[in-house]
């Protein structure tokens, strides 16, 4: 299901954007959040670099249509377990540019699918990963999300911000033990006890255009 979305997304992008094609990729930085966070705390989070998910991205832009991919990590400790969780965020989508992809001011919108899971590092014997040594992760689901943004770009440099509403996909992410029986990961956060895929996701970066 999944590789039949993205081929179609790519077909999409490759019809109706025509053959002038550009590509954009660039670094990001991003709040995963179930709060309502206000303006001066999403600023000061972002100051101090707490909770910040970083990462890196790319698009391919036909016009006012493209699709890209991204990618964001974050290192979170853990003092029971005495050992560093790394919580990943990856995504495929689709975009969206209302003027065109290299306008000075360049409104979008996206929809994607995207992936988090948390891992633990090396450093810990106990291998807590999927409760299972064949796991690649402790937990893992599925999202859709939309998001809407803004862009500001001169010449072939660009900035931009967005802001994702996530929808949690109800088919668990799974994996092959070393029985060879399909099982299920647990639901994403499960390893951190925050319960879930986060409601929201405020992203922020800086981008070259080619």
């Amino acid at each position: 299901m999944k590789r039949k979305l993205l081929a179609v997304l790519l077909l999409t992008a490759l019809v109706v954007g025509g053959a002038s094609a550009q590509l954009m990729f660039g670094v990001s930085g991003a709040i995963p959040t179930s709060e309502n966070l206000k303006v001066k705390d999403v600023v000061a989070q972002f100051k101090d670099g707490n909770g910040i998910f970083y990462g890196a991205f790319a698009e391919l832009a036909f016009r006012k249509l493209g699709f890209g991919v991204s990618i964001n990590t974050m290192t979170y400790p853990d003092p029971y377990y005495a050992m560093n969780w790394q919580i990943m965020d990856g995504d495929f989508y689709l975009s969206y540019h209302i003027i065109k992809a290299r306008a000075f001011l360049d409104p979008f919108a996206e929809l994607g699918l995207g992936m988090m899971a948390t891992s633990n590092d090396a450093t810990y014997s106990g291998s807590y990963s999927g409760y299972s040594s064949t796991a690649t992760f402790a937990d893992a689901s599925y999202y859709w999300y939309a998001a809407a943004g803004l862009g500001v770009n001169l010449g072939i440099v660009g900035v931009f911000a967005k802001f994702a509403w996530n929808f949690t996909v109800k088919e668990p992410v799974t994996y092959t033990d070393a029985l060879g029986v399909e099982q299920n990961y647990p639901v994403f956060g499960s390893a951190l006890m925050w319960g879930g895929i986060p409601d929201y996701r405020i992203t922020a970066g800086v981008k070259l255009i080619l």
